[in-house]
């Protein structure tokens, strides 16, 4: 899928999305989904999530197994034990350095490797690295659609996207392997449970993925995060390889409950 044909289906829901929360949330937010759950389910305890999708959805639920090893259609929607969360694939090639997405062979991205360095020294942490993209990219809006590395570095512009890319670039920087991610984030604010399409970058630590989120910085509220595909194709054609991927744009409706006791772990 092209880069217009994308930002028409992102243009589409958002239209539909509710505009004063995209305001509030700023690049945080993407497009708010319908989901319902027990008042009082705790969003941090064992869970069970029940995606619906939309037609050709479910041909894609592969990518989710990264995650939850269990993942599976059962009555027609995609069921995820969120207590379940698997470690993930080790770091591949394609990870560590420089791609068309992520590139951090570009001199507008090499040149930020100095900046870090100057506040947080020659070996950043995850945290470092996330409160650094958080504060070079100063016009948080929703008026690009997924800038590569270098762009962002320039324009110090864009949404959940951007940032997440960006800062997969500065972990690259430092020797840290890095993805983007594609998923879903659960957040209440209030008695208002949501469920919102976010991006957001994983850093590999040696050991495990860490989520890194530069984006959600600034939001009020405990986030979970519910991945569904990992960007894997980062070449020119990253965005069509993109649509093969189970993204939020997938996903219909989530109806969450407490996990059966004898399911968790």
């Amino acid at each position: 899928m092209s880069h217009v044909a994308r930002g028409v289906v992102l243009a589409v829901m958002l239209a539909a999305a509710d505009r004063a929360m995209a305001d509030e949330l700023g690049p945080f937010f993407l497009a708010s989904l319908q989901i319902s759950a027990p008042p009082d389910l705790p969003l941090d305890g064992p869970t069970v999530a029940r995606l619906s999708l939309h037609p050709g959805g479910e041909a894609k639920v592969a990518s989710a197994r990264e995650w939850f090893r269990d993942a599976a259609m059962k009555e027609g929607a995609l069921e995820l034990r969120l207590e379940r969360a698997a470690p993930g694939a080790a770091p591949g090639a394609g990870q560590r350095g420089a791609s068309f997405l992520v590139d951090v062979d570009e001199p507008a991205v090499t040149a930020l490797r100095d900046e870090i360095v100057k506040r947080s020294g020659s070996k950043p942490t995850v945290k470092d690295l996330t409160l650094f993209v958080n504060g070079w990219i100063t016009k948080k809006n929703l008026g690009r659609i997924l800038d590569n590395a270098s762009t962002v570095a320039t324009r110090r512009e864009g949404d959940c996207t951007e940032h997440a890319v960006l800062l997969a670039a500065a972990a690259r920087l430092f020797g840290m392997p890095s993805r983007v991610v594609l998923g879903l984030a659960l957040v209440r604010f209030g008695d208002r449970l949501m469920a919102l399409g976010h991006a957001w970058a994983e850093i590999h630590d040696g050991g495990r993925w860490q989520i890194a989120d530069a984006a959600a910085l600034n939001v009020p509220a405990p986030l979970r995060y519910l991945p569904l595909a990992a960007l894997t194709d980062e070449g020119p054609g990253f965005d069509g390889a993109a649509w093969q991927l189970l993204t939020p744009l997938d996903v219909k409706s989530i109806v969450l409950s407490a996990a059966p006791r004898e399911a968790t772990r």
